[in-house]
């Protein structure tokens, strides 16, 4: 019988903010995966030692005064299939519900009736399954947006959700883009599920692999230095008065900055 393989995790539990803070510090240690759990947050590591290193240097942080972080030993499992499994529908915002294949016929009915719109996404690798803070507060301050005819760009697309909204509300322009092969397969597959592949240009790359234009508004559902690094050449490409940058994933100890 083959033993499974096992690897070390860490997991962190207490307020949002304090977990939003870890998960972008995440990117500075060699984690094999990352899952968010309600109440909790779990960093994968190849060897447990690894998890016990990160452990200990998170929790210099000043932050670390308001989380608990635990190191487990996991064994080898089908992480995507876990994650779909936790998946339910969710009603995003005034008007717009997200579910998935398996279970969309759950609320279709239920969402028609009250003339709101229903986005499948299946989301696999991908970030923006609308049951984030960031991506419910970018899609909120679109629909206080007047997007009919007008273009738009989703700077780092993810699943595609926001690039969806934008075509649902009718906007006659759409452009994406993601440097993650992941996500760029993944929000293809969404445009699809949602009929709007044909409203859509998708790019696989930075904001470069973008053909130069001009657009009425740019959402970035990004972390903050990101979006101060693309800040120049996002104001080049908002055009008139009216012309707007939606941005989110910024943490409240960046807002000064």
């Amino acid at each position: 019988m083959t033993t499974p393989k096992t690897y070390g995790a860490l997991k962190v539990t207490g307020p949002e903010e304090g977990r939003d803070i870890i998960a972008a510090l995440a990117a500075g240690f060699a984690i094999t995966g990352l899952v968010e759990e309600k109440g909790g947050l779990m960093l994968c590591f190849e060897t447990r030692n690894e998890a016990e290193t990160a452990r200990d240097e998170l929790g210099r942080l000043p932050v670390a005064a308001t989380l608990s972080m635990a190191i487990e030993t996991i064994e080898e499992q089908n992480w995507n299939a876990e994650f779909e499994a936790s998946l339910r529908p969710l009603r995003i915002s005034e008007k717009i519900t997200v579910a998935q294949t398996w279970n969309k016929d759950e609320v279709a009915a239920d969402v028609a009736a009250a003339g709101g719109d229903l986005i499948t996404i299946d989301p696999k690798m991908s970030f923006g399954t609308g049951d984030h803070a960031t991506t419910r507060l970018v899609v909120n301050m679109m629909e206080g947006q007047e997007l009919n005819g007008r273009s738009v760009l989703d700077a780092g697309t993810g699943t595609g959700l926001l690039a969806i909204v934008a075509a649902l509300r009718g906007a006659s322009t759409i452009a994406a883009f993601d440097n993650n092969e992941w996500s760029e397969q993944n929000a293809r597959e969404n445009f699809a599920l949602n009929g709007v592949s044909g409203n859509i240009a998708l790019y696989l790359g930075e904001l470069d692999a973008v053909p130069a234009a001009q657009y009425d508004l740019i959402v970035a559902n990004m972390q903050l230095p990101i979006i101060t690094t693309l800040l120049p050449a996002f104001a080049a490409m908002l055009e008139g008065p009216d012309a707007r940058l939606i941005t989110s994933g910024i943490l409240a100890v960046n807002r000064d900055d």
